[in-house]
């Protein structure tokens, strides 16, 4: 897409005597022209204006069979020191789509590791209210679109985030997703819906070399732009130099 930002527009219609938002986002900023409920509806001349912005939305592809364009092979490598008794993390993306095969982690018995992907990647917002103790939320369909059973989830309404533990069903008709962990805040329909696909999380290290998705048929993708991130936590009380190899598609 052209644009990091999506625009909502509306327009007076004079049909319905008030202003109407169009149904969906857009990264267009030409002002609309017609009522979005109908084309053939009179409107007012000179009415039409942006009535919000929000950062683009980045698709969270789940093809698993299809999506990079050359095809060659290669390996990459990241590194990172991280200091006695810390965490410390490392992010990278691609301009353009990779498969990921492979990870190969040179690290330190005992110490813990975690990779993501997409963390906190906005999908969409709720389109109705979730009050406190909410497991089951209703949600626009880019973030039906997007998620799936087992992603990480979090509602964010300006300073408040609440952390709502995985997907356990989806109601694609209904739109609504049903969550492990209930909300502790109540949350308007500004709030949006973060996503965090999880590679591993929190794995204890009993090899020095461990391998991660090797034993796999197939490979992950991930899409142009989507961050990798790679959170090691040092348990020891000396500092630890950390090497990450990835065998990836382009």
């Amino acid at each position: 897409m052209s644009s990091n930002v999506e625009y909502l527009h509306k327009i007076y219609c004079i049909t319905e005597d008030s202003f109407i938002n169009a149904h969906t986002w857009t990264t267009s900023s030409a002002l609309i022209t017609v009522c979005p409920n109908d084309s053939l509806h009179m409107v007012q001349a000179g009415s039409a204006a942006i009535e919000d912005t929000r950062e683009q939305r980045v698709s969270l592809v789940k093809d698993y069979n299809n999506g990079v364009s050359s095809g060659k092979f290669r390996t990459q490598s990241l590194s990172l020191d991280v200091a006695a008794a810390s965490t410390g993390s490392i992010i990278t993306s691609w301009p353009y789509p990779v498969r990921i095969y492979s990870t190969d982690i040179v690290s330190f018995v005992g110490d813990i590791v975690s990779i993501y992907i997409g963390q906190s990647t906005n999908v969409g917002l709720l389109t109705a209210n979730a009050g406190i103790g909410s497991i089951i939320i209703t949600v626009e369909q880019s973030v039906i679109d997007d998620i799936f059973v087992g992603a990480e989830v979090e509602l964010n309404e300006g300073a408040t985030t609440d952390d709502l533990g995985v997907v356990l069903s989806i109601d694609a008709e209904g739109l609504t997703i049903t969550c492990s962990i209930a909300t502790v805040n109540s949350f308007t329909t500004s709030a949006s819906v973060l996503m965090t696909t999880v590679i591993c999380k929190d794995v204890e290290i009993a090899d020095p070399k461990m391998t991660i998705g090797r034993s796999l048929l197939g490979s992950t993708l991930i899409p142009s732009g989507v961050q990798i991130k790679l959170e090691y936590q040092n348990i020891s009380a000396a500092a630890r130099h950390v090497v990450c190899y990835l065998e990836l598609i382009y």
